[in-house]
């Protein structure tokens, strides 16, 4: 293949990369992911208060109550790689 061939391959490729940045779900989806990262870290914030008034209870306690942590991490990773498959045009 030639160096001119090659070049126009590849600024084909980051014109489709371009492209699919530029529609509307390229543009939201950093602050999606923003918004996710900081209710993860506001539920795991609320979970460790809620742990350490447990720990300080002398009764027993079960631990449950995992899954919305187990659900948000979950569709995040899922996003990533969307997000991630997608961009490896």
């Amino acid at each position: 293949m030639s160096p001119g061939r090659r070049r126009s391959s590849v600024d084909a490729v980051h014109r489709a990369q371009f492209e699919l940045l530029s529609r509307p779900l390229g543009r939201y989806e950093g602050l999606a992911f923003m918004f996710g990262g900081v209710a993860i870290v506001v539920l795991a914030t609320g979970r460790f208060v809620r742990t350490t008034r447990l720990i300080d209870d002398p009764e027993t306690h079960s631990a449950n109550d995992v899954l919305v942590e187990l659900i948000l991490s979950a569709a995040l990773m899922l996003l990533g790689k969307w997000n991630l498959g997608k961009r490896s045009l």
